[in-house]
């Protein structure tokens, strides 16, 4: 099960490697998904854009799963006190 933020995050990443968001797995690899350096930045990007935070990819990018992409992007972005940007 997913968390709100969870989900409004899941949607930015489905949209970027066109996956459905049905499908995704905490255990999946990001390389699972299709997520090339392209994707990873566009993601990073507009997680970066909806959210007001600036995500350092430097630290993301030791990141294999998209459990362990997520439990350190939630924090950050629940952090920023700012709601989602339209």
């Amino acid at each position: 099960m997913w968390t709100p933020r969870e989900s409004e995050l899941l949607d930015i990443i489905a949209s970027e490697i066109v996956v459905r968001k049905e499908n995704f797995d905490r255990d999946a690899t990001l390389d699972q998904l299709g997520l090339d350096s392209i994707a990873f930045v566009s993601i990073v990007y507009a997680i970066d854009e909806k959210y007001g935070v600036e995500l350092d990819t430097d630290s993301l990018a030791d990141t294999r799963t998209l459990g362990e992409f997520l439990a350190i992007v939630v924090p950050l972005t629940e952090r920023s006190g700012q709601a989602p940007h339209a």
